[in-house]
C-alpha cells in the first residue's frame, strides 16, 4: 500500500472506489490470503526437509 502513495496511484484507486474502508478491507483480505498461503507452503517444506521430522526420538521438549 505504501507503493501506491509513493507513485501517486492511490488517486486512481480512490477515484474508482471512493469508499476508503472498502479498499482497505480488500487489501487486508488479499494480504492475509497471500501470507497464509506462503506460511503454509514454507511450513510444509520445512517439515518435509527436516531430518527425522519435527522432534527426534530421545529429545525432550521442556523439562
Amino acid at each position: 500500500m505504501g507503493g501506491e502513495y509513493a507513485s501517486g496511484l492511490f488517486r486512481t484507486t480512490f477515484t474508482a472506489v471512493p469508499a476508503r474502508g472498502s479498499v482497505a478491507a480488500a487489501k487486508l483480505v488479499v494480504l492475509t490470503a497471500a501470507t497464509t498461503v506462503l506460511v503454509t507452503l514454507g511450513s510444509a517444506i520445512a517439515f518435509a526437509i527436516a531430518p527425522g521430522g519435527p522432534v527426534r526420538p530421545g529429545w525432550h521438549l521442556g523439562r
